[in-house]
C-alpha cells in the first residue's frame, strides 16, 4: 500500500511549480507606481480640489525622501484617495496603462535579467505591489508573469470609484497574499526566490528560500544585513 502511494506523491510534487516573486516599485522599476498613478490622474484632471502645482511640489518632496514607501503611505495614500471618489473606472485604467508603458523601458537591468533567468528555468513568476491593480496587471502582461496582485479599487455598478480600496480579506501583509497565490496556482515555496526594496517586503522575503533585497531602503537594509540576505544593487535599463 505504501509503495503504490509513492508515485502519486511524486506526481503531485513534480506538478507544483517553483516560483520567483518580485515587488515592482523600487525593485523591478525605478519608480513608485502609486505616486506615478496619482501624477497621471492629476494630469487627466481626475483629482478634485488639488491643483497641478501643489501636486508637483509634493511629488518633488516624495522623490527626495529616503523612505519613499513610508512617505507615500503618510502623505499621498488616504489624502488623495478621497479626492478620486466618483471618477470613472476607465480613467483609472487609462492612467494604469500610461504608467506601465512609461515604467517598462526604465526597469532595472539586473532585476529584469534575473526575472528572465527565472523564466528560462521554468519558474512561475509572481508580481506583487501595493500600487494600483490597473498598472500592475499591465506590467504583468508586459513581462509575461504567471500571476500578479495589485492594490484593489472598488467601483459601483455604474463603474464609478466609491472611495474604498482593499487588500484580499482585509490583509495588508505580502506574505499572506503570496500564500493565497501559492495555494491557488499549486506552487512550491521550496527553493523559491523573492525580490523587494522596502520594509513592506520583509514578511515576503522571510517566506522564501532565497530572499534578495534590491537597492534596499534603510529598514530593509538593516533586516537584510542581520539575516545575511543577498543585496542587489541595480540601475535603470535606460536613463529616465
Amino acid at each position: 500500500m505504501f509503495v503504490s502511494f509513492l508515485p502519486t506523491v511524486f506526481a503531485i510534487l513534480s506538478y507544483m511549480k517553483k516560483i520567483a516573486i518580485l515587488d515592482i516599485d523600487g525593485t523591478l522599476s525605478n519608480s513608485h507606481l502609486g505616486v506615478e498613478f496619482l501624477k497621471e490622474m492629476s494630469a487627466l484632471g481626475a483629482i478634485k480640489g488639488v491643483n497641478q502645482a501643489l501636486f508637483t511640489k509634493q511629488y518633488e518632496a516624495w522623490a527626495q525622501s529616503s523612505e519613499k514607501t513610508d512617505y507615500y503611505d503618510r502623505y499621498f495614500d488616504q489624502y488623495y484617495d478621497t479626492r478620486l471618489v466618483g471618477v470613472d473606472k476607465r480613467v483609472f485604467e487609462e492612467a494604469g496603462r500610461r504608467i506601465a508603458n512609461h515604467a517598462y523601458p526604465h526597469f532595472y537591468t539586473e532585476t529584469l535579467t534575473e526575472l528572465k533567468r527565472h523564466q528560462a528555468e521554468g519558474r512561475f513568476i509572481i508580481l506583487i505591489s501595493k500600487s494600483p491593480e490597473q498598472a500592475v496587471a499591465k506590467i504583468a502582461e508586459l513581462v509575461e508573469a504567471g500571476a500578479h496582485w495589485g492594490w484593489q479599487f472598488n467601483f459601483d455598478h455604474a463603474g464609478k470609484y466609491v472611495g474604498q480600496y482593499t487588500y484580499p480579506d482585509g490583509e495588508s501583509d505580502k506574505a499572506y497574499i503570496i500564500k493565497q497565490l501559492v495555494q491557488k496556482h499549486d506552487l512550491d515555496l521550496n527553493d523559491s526566490y523573492a525580490y523587494g526594496d522596502s520594509a513592506g517586503d520583509i514578511s515576503m522575503l522571510h517566506l522564501v528560500s532565497n530572499p534578495v533585497a534590491v537597492n534596499p531602503e534603510p529598514k530593509l537594509l538593516m533586516e537584510a544585513q542581520q539575516n545575511n540576505w543577498r543585496i542587489l544593487r541595480a540601475k535603470p535599463l535606460k536613463n529616465s
